[in-house]
């Protein structure tokens, strides 16, 4: 949230094609395990859209808003990941109430052209259903894992 407030104070922003931070994501990692804490990515944005509309801004970076919730409580939750926690489940049904308020994002239809034939396949399954999107989510982390045991280190 903090990045959030940040950003909209700061008077100039610019993007350096640098990366200055490199790290190594691992499937066991505490990044990519469930915990309850992880619902609280939607206080952060309940107070960030609280904030926007109390602000008058929020008609004005709605678009953006709903871009990063969508990201942050949606794609980087369930479609990139297939944790089979019940926590996986609660993200993709909350996703599914709230799924008409971000049809015709400009930001995430932009997104998904971008992404990969299988990520692509992989929103549309879940769309369609939870366990078809699911089960491709799995074959697809089953393929990246042999493929890593063939070649001998992370694909």
């Amino acid at each position: 949230m903090i990045n959030f407030f940040l950003m909209l104070q700061a008077k100039k922003v610019i993007k350096i094609e640098k990366s200055f931070l490199h790290y190594i994501q691992r499937e066991n990692s505490a990044m990519h395990s469930y915990k309850s804490s992880m619902y609280d990515i939607y206080k952060v944005f309940d107070e960030i859209e609280s904030f926007l509309k109390r602000s008058n801004l929020y008609r004005k970076y709605k678009d953006e808003f709903l871009y990063l919730k969508y990201m942050h409580t949606y794609y980087f939750r369930v479609i990139s990941s297939v944790n089979l926690s019940s926590i996986h489940r609660d993200f993709y049904r909350k996703w599914r109430r709230e799924r008409d308020r971000y049809l015709g994002n400009r930001y995430i239809l932009e997104f998904l052209k971008e992404q990969s034939h299988v990520n692509r396949l992989l929103n549309e399954l879940y769309t369609i259903n939870y366990f078809l999107g699911l089960a491709i989510g799995v074959v697809k982390a089953s393929v990246k894992q042999l493929k890593s045991l063939l070649w001998g280190h992370s694909v």
